[in-house]
């Protein structure tokens, strides 16, 4: 007979030895490769481990990364060895009590997993367990080598009538937010005017470098953090590892940029001058691209219309929308999540799930009718 349980440190090596067996090389996952550092990962609060077991040992296992501030929570594993027949009686089990854990604990109502750190499959099953599509990454490499991974969100109850949801929305979003909308029912917005957001001028910028030395971007960020001094400041279940900064630092912009997946995620900025915003992301991501980054991503506020039109002018395009993903005092709000694809998407990567495929879509739509960036001068 198979059990779920919550996994603590004493399931380290059964879970190590599970995880050899799959055979899986999943990205990002160091905390394997020793008993020790996965025995500290089981005893941390900002994870939650739920398994099924029986007579012969653990069978499959849900992670949870959790950000309790945020009431947040990132579906960071699932897998099993499962054969098929059984996989998702095992997984979905797994599931229902972490999420259920989540909730009971008040640790996160709001939960989100990507195709980046599970399989394309299994993240289907995370959507008959009550997940919603709601975006794409383009580009970003998934956990079982295709191109595109999706993004998918799960909610509890009455969240969604907690969002912050007096503003207008960006026309470019519109797409996006209607097939969330049509994924999980909440209210139309109104529609801001494009026309009447601020030209593309301002001062031109100093030069600027990348500095590759992850201890050193990471307590800036965090010395800058604590003393709210980041002008954006929200990026969950990331920390920077490079910083694009100029010379007198009056210009810092940091990222997340594991080499191995040609991935860079904009998280955060400290601004001690004046910058055109535009200039400023085309040149992070000119030199982000010199350090192999093929894809950029960043979020922004969906309320924030101007600021989604800097971004959309840097040459990105929305790839996603994410009700509710930022707790504040008395509500949730929404946020667009953008991509820049520093290399053409392939046609092929249509063939995605039907629930993700509208998305890709609209990406592939907004690529084709955005105007070619011009990079300006090397910085």
């Amino acid at each position: 007979m198979t059990a779920f349980r919550l996994a603590g440190p004493r399931d380290a090596q059964a879970l190590i030895r599970l995880y050899e067996l799959t055979g899986q090389r999943p990205v990002g996952v160091g905390i394997w490769a020793e008993e020790k550092a996965l025995a500290a990962q089981l005893a941390s609060p900002h994870r939650l481990w739920a398994v099924a077991e029986d007579a012969t040992g653990i069978k499959a296992v849900a992670s949870l990364t959790l950000e309790p501030d945020n009431r947040l929570a990132k579906l960071y594993r699932l897998f099993t060895l499962a054969a098929w027949e059984e996989r998702r009686d095992l997984l979905t089990g797994c599931l229902r009590l972490a999420m259920k854990t989540s909730l009971e604990r008040n640790l996160a109502d709001v939960a989100y997993c990507t195709a980046r750190t599970i399989n394309s499959a299994d993240q289907l099953l995370t959507l008959e367990h009550g997940f919603k599509a709601i975006g794409i990454f383009p580009n970003a490499p998934s956990a079982d080598g295709q191109k595109v991974s999706g993004l998918a969100a799960w909610y509890g109850p009455g969240v969604l009538a907690r969002r912050y949801a007096d503003y207008a929305l960006h026309p470019a979003v519109r797409p996006f937010f209607e097939l969330a909308r049509t994924q999980l029912g909440f209210a139309d917005l109104a529609q801001a005017d494009a026309s009447r957001l601020l030209p593309d001028t301002a001062p031109s910028l100093p030069p600027l470098e990348v500095i590759q030395s992850p201890m050193f971007a990471a307590e800036q960020f965090r010395q800058l953090r604590e003393r709210r001094k980041l002008s954006v400041n929200f990026y969950p279940f990331q920390a920077p590892n490079v910083l694009v900064t100029s010379p007198d630092q009056a210009i810092q912009v940091f990222a997340a940029v594991p080499p191995e997946l040609h991935f860079a995620a904009i998280i955060g900025e400290h601004l001690k001058t004046s910058v055109n915003p535009v200039a400023l992301y085309r040149a992070v991501s000119t030199l982000l691209r010199q350090t192999g980054a093929a894809y950029i991503e960043v979020i922004n506020d969906a309320s924030d219309t101007l600021g989604i039109e800097c971004i959309l002018r840097a040459g990105f395009s929305p790839c996603g929308y994410f009700p509710a993903l930022k707790s504040t005092d008395d509500a949730r709000r929404d946020f667009v999540v953008f991509a820049r694809s520093l290399e053409p998407v392939n046609a092929a990567h249509a063939a995605m799930p039907d629930a993700f495929a509208g998305y890709l879509k609209e990406f592939l739509n907004a690529q084709s009718a955005k105007p070619p960036v011009v990079e300006g001068r090397t910085v």
